[in-house]
């Protein structure tokens, strides 16, 4: 899906982007191989081109930073597939809302799960989190990031670097609403016997 991503080329909105992709042009090689035979306004080209050849470096040479800064925020679940190391998160507060409220971080990694605790290793995600190119949350623009950036200072940077696909507000984009259990069993995605029904208290 990313390759096929015009939106992030400065004054490229989805008009313009649905307008290339009823052009033909479903990738950034079919841009660069017909835009001058392209109907778009001259700006728009001098635009995309710019921002294309851009792309296309920054998808080979690895750097997820760049397009979780170029992308608009609610868009970055297009990069998702394209780079290898996205980390699932989720964190556990004991209620409060001070920066030492965290007592747990589970983080998937697409093979293992890895748990970080109050009083043993807490610590340790800030470093750890720099490996991965994104995070998948629920919710976490207005919950998990905001706690994790208060704790862990250091995040502020690297979380600005990396994808965040908030799973909350797009499912709400495809007509779900309510929390994640709701969501999860309209879905029909079972949790396991011991998790069902289990909530964060």
């Amino acid at each position: 899906m990313l390759t096929a991503t015009f939106i992030h080329a400065p004054g490229v909105g989805p008009i313009t982007e649905q307008a290339l992709w009823a052009q033909g042009v479903t990738s950034w090689e079919d841009y660069l191989e017909r835009a001058e035979a392209l109907n778009l306004a001259p700006r728009h080209k001098d635009a995309l081109r710019g921002t294309v050849e851009d792309s296309v470096a920054a998808l080979e040479e690895g750097r997820a930073d760049y397009f979780a800064r170029n992308l608009p925020t609610r868009e970055h679940w297009r990069a998702v597939s394209h780079f290898p190391k996205i980390g699932y998160l989720d964190i556990e507060t004991n209620g409060g809302v001070s920066a030492d409220s965290i007592t747990v971080i589970g983080l998937y990694d697409g093979d293992e799960t890895h748990f970080y605790v109050k009083g043993e290793n807490l610590a340790q995600f800030a470093y750890e989190a720099q490996d991965y190119d994104g995070f998948v949350t629920f919710f976490g623009t207005g919950f998990d990031l905001p706690f994790l950036k208060r704790r862990f200072p250091v995040l502020e940077s690297v979380f600005a670097d990396r994808f965040h696909v908030d799973l909350c507000p797009l499912l709400k984009r495809l007509g779900h609403t309510g929390g994640l259990k709701r969501i999860e069993s309209a879905l029909r995605i079972a949790r396991t016997p011991e998790t069902d029904g289990l909530g964060g208290m």
